[in-house]
């Protein structure tokens, strides 16, 4: 088995590398697109510090420069391999106390194997206190302490390796005080391959001291299974990681049924005062992680990626990110269910799939959600300067939940939503909905049949500005396609809103509502019942819509009895025109003074006299613009 992990650890070196500096080239969401995106939209988008110069995509160099610095940890020589290790079971080691005094005994790269017929009833913690050591094997510890763990690292660079832990009786704290298989106070150590069951906390890395935090944690192919709660939001994870720089890959961590879990993966990066390095730079890689735990994955860092994780069954969120300049990608997320309470006392969470919460420069992109939860992907305060794009929201086909609306955003700024699908029936109640915004471009997502709205900009009781919508496909909600409120420098352009249902819903393409200084150029809007409809709302440009007429002329003629003085044009503009020109075209209408007035249907040409009898003797040129 150790030869086998070393060969994993030899591949990984390359192949992690590798996925790194090119993961976001897959599908839709390669590298080049991602560019693309940023730098058309630099000039509505000031990605201040992790978008400006391709911040955030230059972390992958800085992602892979960490890796190849921290290879030569867990990857070892020819020699290495060949190299003969410390027996532990030959050496007389027999329970903890013995393993205790065998360990304080080793020398820096010694590796001491624990073959699998130890078993070590764990009373107090094995503590580790000597540097760069490896422990291998599948021996197995027992937890026996509710207020322990089964091995303590306090030395850096350790090595744990097969080893099995497991914690039969369900010994926990429900006060807060933390239990589990490994707890870790030291830089660079690895954890991998390990089985870890029933545990309150799988893999706790310590908070560190004042001045030191730990960082260079790799968490590898490890098994945590029935992962115990206590209701509470400071225990119950499977991994716990509080530090930086910290790696955690292709592990399987689950929930026991009918506990209330924390996090599957939770990270929290430290910032040091008396350090200037920057904070987060983790991986979250290839894990899957199943259960009810109130998050799958909870990252409070900077500069991390998270990416090919699969989160099904949380009660709360499926990703929740706090932080700047991170990457979620290419996860698939099976959203907690919105009907079912949010469990915790005093909590009531609106639950989503992705939540993005105070961060600055991040990327959410080409990730597959299915329904269920409140929000699909949440933008929640204080959030700027991120890219939501290439993501994949589809209602649970198995139990049909529906996201109650797909892709939301609580008063966040600067934000580029672009080309997301949000399939048919995914959303109960909107597709995209924007509260209070500033500076927003949404651009190429498609909606459809999403519910009462497709696309929802509202300003509340504020006047929000900025925003671009362009390039989006928008069909066969039940009530509106795109409504904005209070909304001033709006730009509408090059979007397909349409009603192509043999019964049509959508009543109205564009709805808006107290808007000003707007341009609304060049959308299909087909099949609506109003294609346009402004309410309250002042000045603007509207040309070249199909569908919503606001330009239109042509020569009329009429049969002039001798008795009438009144002759009616239906313009069929899909609005009051704003200007309107009769030029007479015949001798009889040029003989006879008359004046226009019009309305939202017809323009009425009155003679003051009338015009003499004949047929079609009564020619007119007429234009009429909105």
């Amino acid at each position: 088995m150790f030869k086998d992990t070393l060969k994993f650890f030899a591949q990984l070196k390359y192949g992690l590398i590798q996925l790194i500096s090119t993961f976001i080239e897959r599908g839709k969401g390669n590298k080049e697109k991602v560019t693309s995106i940023i730098e058309d939209n630099k000039h509505k988008i000031s990605h201040k510090s992790a978008i400006k110069e391709n911040k955030v995509l230059s972390n992958i160099s800085e992602h892979r420069t960490l890796l190849q610095k921290q290879n030569s940890h867990y990857t070892l020589s020819a020699a290495d391999e060949e190299s003969e290790y410390i027996n532990a079971k030959h050496r007389g080691v027999k329970d903890i106390s013995t393993l205790q005094a065998l360990l304080d005994s080793l020398n820096e790269g010694d590796t001491i194997y624990l073959s699998s017929d130890l078993k070590f009833n764990c009373e107090k913690s094995l503590k580790i206190n000597v540097s760069d050591i490896k422990i291998i094997g599948t021996a197995l510890f027992v937890l026996n302490n509710s207020r322990d763990y089964c091995m303590d690292v306090r030395a850096d660079n350790i090595c744990i390796e097969g080893i099995r832990f497991s914690n039969p009786s369900q010994e926990k704290m429900i006060n807060g005080i933390r239990s589990g298989a490994i707890y870790i106070n030291g830089d660079n150590t690895v954890v991998t391959n390990c089985k870890i069951d029933g545990m309150l906390c799988g893999i706790l890395v310590s908070s560190g001291t004042s001045k030191r935090e730990y960082t260079g944690t790799r968490i590898i192919n490890n098994q945590i299974t029935n992962c115990l709660g206590a209701g509470r939001e400071d225990v119950g994870d499977g991994v716990c990681i509080f530090g930086s720089k910290a790696i955690v890959i292709g592990n399987t961590i689950t929930c026991q049924i009918g506990e209330d879990a924390r996090i599957g993966i939770n990270i929290e990066a430290l910032k040091k005062r008396d350090t200037s390095e920057v904070d987060g730079k983790c991986i979250v890689m290839g894990n899957i992680i199943i259960g009810s735990f109130r998050r799958g994955i909870h990252v409070e860092a900077d500069n991390t990626i998270i990416i090919g994780n699969t989160i099904s069954g949380n009660t709360w969120w499926g990703i929740m990110c706090y932080g700047d300049g991170n990457i979620i990608s290419s996860n698939i997320v099976y959203a907690p269910r919105f009907k079912i309470p949010p469990v915790g006392n005093s909590w009531n969470p609106t639950t989503s799939g992705i939540q993005i919460y105070k961060g600055e420069g991040n990327i959410v992109i080409n990730n597959w959600l299915s329904g269920g939860s409140a929000n699909g992907v949440r933008l929640h305060s204080q959030v700027s300067n991120n890219i939501i794009a290439n993501n994949i929201l589809q209602k649970d086909k198995e139990t049909n939940s529906k996201f109650d609306i797909g892709i939301y955003s609580n008063e966040a700024s600067d934000v580029l939503i672009s080309n997301n699908i949000l399939k048919a029936e995914s959303s109960a109640i909107r597709g995209i909905y924007l509260w209070k915004p500033e500076g927003f471009s949404l651009q190429g997502n498609y909606i459809s049949a999403c519910g009462r709205f497709g696309i929802k900009v509202d300003g509340a009781k504020e006047i929000v500005s900025n925003l671009t919508v362009s390039n989006n496909t928008v069909k066969n909600n039940t009530e509106k396609g795109m409504e904005f409120i209070n909304v001033d420098s709006l730009k509408i352009t090059e979007n397909i809103v349409v009603d192509n249902q043999s019964v049509r819903t959508q009543n109205h393409g564009i709805y808006m509502y107290n808007c000003n200084n707007f341009e609304i150029v060049n959308n299909t809007l087909t099949g609506n019942k109003l294609p346009l409809s402004l309410n309250f709302s002042g000045k603007g440009v509207i040309e070249n819509n199909l569908g919503f007429k606001t330009k239109n002329g042509a020569l009329a003629s009429f049969s002039a009895s001798g008795v009438d003085k009144i002759f009616i044009i239906p313009h069929e503009l899909d609005m009051v025109p704003t200007k309107v020109s009769v030029t007479p075209a015949s001798i009889d209408a040029i003989s006879f003074d008359y004046f226009i007035n019009y309305d939202t249907k017809n323009i009425a040409i009155n003679f003051l006299a009338p015009p003499k009898k004949g047929v079609d003797n009564i020619k007119l040129t007429w234009i009429a613009e909105a």
